[in-house]
């Protein structure tokens, strides 16, 4: 026993010798490259386990440590982070840091005037490039693969004619013209050599060019200088503007509060199409439950009947859309509805007449309508097993209490079944629709938000609130709106918190209803 507690005991060591190890070499590695805020989390990662593994008090913890662990990094992190973005003017333009933007623009080149070509001559293998040879009139460069400058003392060259072209270079000859593209170009095509204000770079299949940066930046006044043209781009909020009003791209991302709040409620073009939007979301999200409901509680009542046969046969067949993946029965069904080839024009057609033709997905009432139809066929499964589960679950003393008294079907179906049902159902339901009220996948398989219904508005007759999130962050028209969307995804968080809780709160009196049965 003694030594199996020695065992552990180093054991515990051990790990946590490695794990602090590399919990400092993770910081130290974000320190060099200057990531300062990465810095906290393997340090205190690192003193968190060593706490939970050391301290008696922290015995608990241990087993809750997982789960917490996944709730921070996959509920919490996302949540606090979209909060964030949409306190700000992140999209398309302003992404980078305003570090990041000068570095950006400084590295736009132009060619010196007039435009500098320098022949070379590599030297290698096919399979080792050696170094490069530059004729200048300032005299011979020496470039190394990784772009560097290099003395000519430091390699051991035979020019036997004396033209300044080596024959030779450290016993390597030079390379002909395909042998370069083929096995080097690729790599030489990414050497930047600085020299002199700009850098060296291929320019054709057999010279390097002389380049200088398109801007060149100026602490002193923080500004950008075009060099070509003499403008001079100052600072602004969150770009470099020209006094004539000229702007240069990329910008960089800053904090403007609740700006893009009050730009939801000025701009029609956002307000407009979020009440749409929001309406037909409340409207898709409560059919979907409530028919889907509806025809599984039916199903369940039916397969739940003793006296039922085939009930095993029945039970097997009518979970199968249950059994297929949503995306592939999502997909068959947006081909049955496809107004063109579909199956149901075609049989439409042959019972109706061959100029019947149903607009299924290419008209709002009818879009929305195959929708709801086919999330029907892929939730009332679900609905259907639930409720059979519940059904179980009810005495059967009650009923024939109940029949005693004389009631009816109906009256034990209103006053017994649904009652005690939803005592146990209705946490399900409000989990249902909180999953059809972000349901994004079916929306967008069937019919990607469409059809359009407004000229010049991304929300299409279908789109629910989190489709219309997703248009705005990357199918802008004007850019890729990312604070817009996350402003819309705060939203949508709000809406469905609060519904939730309401909901929650008024399944205490169905608590209430099966105590008094």
């Amino acid at each position: 026993m003694r030594f199996d507690g020695l065992g552990k005991t180093l054991l515990k060591i051990a790990f946590l010798s490695l794990l602090g190890a590399g919990a400092v070499w993770w910081a130290a590695l974000a320190g060099m490259v200057g990531d300062w805020k990465v810095i906290p989390f393997p340090i205190l990662g690192a003193a968190g386990i060593a706490y939970l593994l050391l301290s008696p008090r922290a015995y608990p913890l241990r087993y809750l440590a997982p789960g917490l662990f996944f709730l921070v990094v996959m509920v919490l992190v996302p949540v606090v982070y979209n909060v964030y973005i949409s306190f700000t003017n992140y999209s398309t333009g302003h992404i980078l840091s305003k570090e990041q933007a000068i570095e950006v623009l400084t590295s736009k080149e132009i060619p010196s005037s007039p435009p500098v070509r320098y022949p070379f001559v590599a030297y290698g293998t096919p399979d080792y490039l050696h170094v490069i040879v530059l004729s200048t009139p300032e005299g011979t460069l020496f470039v190394t693969p990784r772009g560097e400058l290099a003395a000519p003392e430091a390699y051991e060259i035979i020019d036997a004619d004396g033209d300044g072209i080596p024959e030779e270079v450290d016993g390597y000859r030079s390379l002909d013209t395909r042998t370069f593209l083929r096995a080097h170009y690729a790599a030489v095509q990414r050497i930047r050599v600085p020299w002199k204000e700009g850098w060296l770079r291929l320019a054709t299949l057999r010279e390097f060019g002389y380049f200088i940066p398109r801007y060149r930046y100026d602490p002193a006044r923080d500004a950008l200088v075009d060099q070509r043209t003499g403008k001079v781009y100052y600072a602004g909020p969150d770009r470099f503007v020209a006094e004539d009003g000229e702007a240069l791209d990329p910008g960089w991302v800053r904090w403007v509060g609740l700006a893009n709040y009050l730009r939801f409620i000025r701009e029609p073009r956002f307000h407009r199409a979020f009440g749409r939007v929001f309406a037909w979301n409340i409207v898709w999200a409560v059919l979907s439950v409530v028919l889907s409901f509806a025809l599984g509680l039916a199903l369940a009542i039916l397969l739940n009947d003793r006296h039922l046969r085939f009930r095993r046969l029945y039970r097997s067949l009518l979970i199968v859309p249950y059994a297929i993946p949503a995306f592939i029965s999502v997909l068959i069904w947006k081909g049955f509805f496809n107004t063109n080839v579909g199956l149901f024009n075609q049989v439409l057609q042959s019972w109706l007449g061959s100029s019947l033709r149903v607009p299924w997905l290419d008209d709002p009432f009818w879009a929305r309508f195959s929708l709801i139809f086919t999330n029907i066929w892929l939730t009332y499964p679900y609905m259907m097993l639930v409720s059979l589960g519940a059904l179980q679950a009810i005495p059967g003393e009650l009923y024939e209490a109940a029949a005693i008294d004389g009631a009816g079907p109906w009256q034990r179906f209103t006053r017994i079944t649904f009652p005690l049902l939803m005592v146990s159902i209705a946490p399900l339901l409000i989990g249902s629709f909180s999953f059809n009220f972000n349901n994004f996948t079916i929306i967008w398989l069937m019919t990607q938000g469409g059809p359009v219904v407004e000229i010049g508005s991304q929300a299409g007759a279908t789109d629910i609130l989190l489709s219309y999130a997703y248009k705005l962050a990357f199918y802008g028209a004007r850019g890729n709106e990312y604070s817009m969307a996350a402003v819309f995804g705060v939203i949508v968080f709000a809406i469905v918190a609060v519904i939730s809780g309401i909901s929650f709160t008024h399944t205490k009196a169905l608590e209430e209803v099966s105590r008094g049965l």
